[in-house]
């Protein structure tokens, strides 16, 4: 595929989803339902597409289903079978600036993703989480489930935790006023801790 070409994507209609999944190759028919319908129909590139239309978004008020998190959920949906695309999706919106984002991120996709691909995932995570202070963030609001709980995961995941995340490394940066040498050439601007 060359630069600037899209990926063409199969997207069967309603028709030939219920035809291909009703019948079996040598025409005879099978029982299948609705709910297996949709799943199929419903692929992880489509909740992707349909996540990334209400992301990044904003929090729902009190007492209301956010669509975000629903987004996101509707991914999660597809953590077994497609885990790469799961890790890119977990990837890119793991290191957002908002912190409800990027904790539905690290409950929903970034916990199941270690939970039943630990070792395929790890050094992704790993790599992400030196990376990325936000990213390592996301990962810190994760629980250790399924395979991460295998006491070698555990300790691996323990390792990289108390590595990449310190009190330091979520705290916003805020600019101060640059320095002059005596010559009155700018330097680099400093960065301190803001205040809160």
């Amino acid at each position: 595929m060359g630069p600037g070409r899209a990926r063409k994507e199969f997207a069967p209609t309603f028709s030939q989803a219920t035809n291909w999944l009703n019948h079996t190759k040598d025409g005879r028919t099978r029982g299948v339902g609705i709910t297996h319908l949709l799943a199929e129909i419903m692929t992880v590139l489509q909740a992707m597409r349909k996540a990334e239309r209400v992301l990044p978004g904003k929090v729902a008020p009190d007492g209301q289903s956010d669509p975000r998190w629903q987004a996101i959920l509707r991914v999660e949906d597809h953590v077994e079978q497609h885990p790469e695309e799961v890790w890119r999706f977990t990837r890119k919106w793991g290191v957002h600036a908002n912190a409800d984002l990027r904790t539905a991120v690290a409950t929903c996709l970034l916990e199941h993703l270690l939970a039943c691909h630990f070792s395929r995932m790890f050094p992704l995570v790993s790599e992400a989480s030196r990376q990325s202070a936000r990213f390592a963030d996301t990962l810190s609001r994760c629980w250790a489930l399924g395979q991460a709980r295998r006491p070698q995961n555990l300790k691996r995941l323990r390792v990289l935790m108390k590595e990449v995340i310190s009190p330091s490394a979520n705290t916003p940066l805020q600019r101060t006023c640059r320095s002059r040498s005596r010559r009155g050439r700018n330097l680099k601007a400093v960065a301190a801790p803001a205040r809160r």
